[in-house]
C-alpha cells in the first residue's frame, strides 16, 4: 500500500494538490474565513507537509543506510521546514507568539542534530559496498 502511495504522489501530483488547495485558502479569504496572512501560511504549511509525507514515503523504498543518508540530507531540512511552517501558522493565527516560535524551533534543531549525530555514529558506513571493494579492502593483494 504504501509503495502505490509513494508511486501516486509524484512531483506534479504534489503540485497540483498544493495548488487545489492553494485556490481552496484563496475561496476561504473571499468568503472571509481567512485573512490574506493567514492564507500565506496556510499555503505555505501545505507544501510544507505534502513535501515532508512525500520524502517520509520515499523511505520505505530505501535500504537502511539510505535512509540514514535520507535524514541527514533531505529528512531534516523536510521536518526543519515543516515546523517552521507549522510556527508560521500559529503566528498567524494568533494561537501563539514569534518568541514560542523561536524556542520550539531551537530546539527541534536541537533534537534533529543529536538524532543526525546518533545516527552518523551507528550508521558509519553509508553507503553499501560492493563485493569486490570488500575484497579488495580485506586482502589488498588480491587481484579485482
Amino acid at each position: 500500500m504504501i509503495a502505490n502511495l509513494r508511486a501516486w504522489l509524484t512531483d506534479d501530483r504534489r503540485q497540483a494538490l498544493h495548488a487545489a488547495l492553494g485556490t481552496l485558502a484563496a475561496f476561504a479569504v473571499a468568503a472571509g474565513w481567512l485573512n490574506g496572512n493567514q492564507e500565506e501560511v496556510v499555503v505555505g504549511l501545505i507544501g510544507s507537509l505534502l513535501a515532508l509525507v512525500q520524502g517520509l514515503l520515499s523511505l520505505s523504498l530505501l535500504s537502511s543506510s539510505g535512509k540514514a543518508r535520507w535524514f541527514s540530507t533531505v529528512g531534516r531540512g523536510l521536518i526543519y521546514g515543516a515546523a517552521a511552517a507549522a510556527g508560521a501558522a500559529g503566528v498567524g493565527f494568533g494561537l501563539f507568539g514569534a518568541d514560542v516560535v523561536e524556542y520550539w524551533l531551537g530546539l527541534l534543531t536541537v533534537a534533529l542534530t543529536v538524532v543526525s549525530s546518533f545516527l552518523a555514529v551507528v550508521n558509519v558506513q553509508t553507503t553499501d559496498a560492493a563485493p569486490s571493494d570488500a575484497r579488495q579492502t580485506l586482502n589488498p593483494r588480491l587481484e579485482p
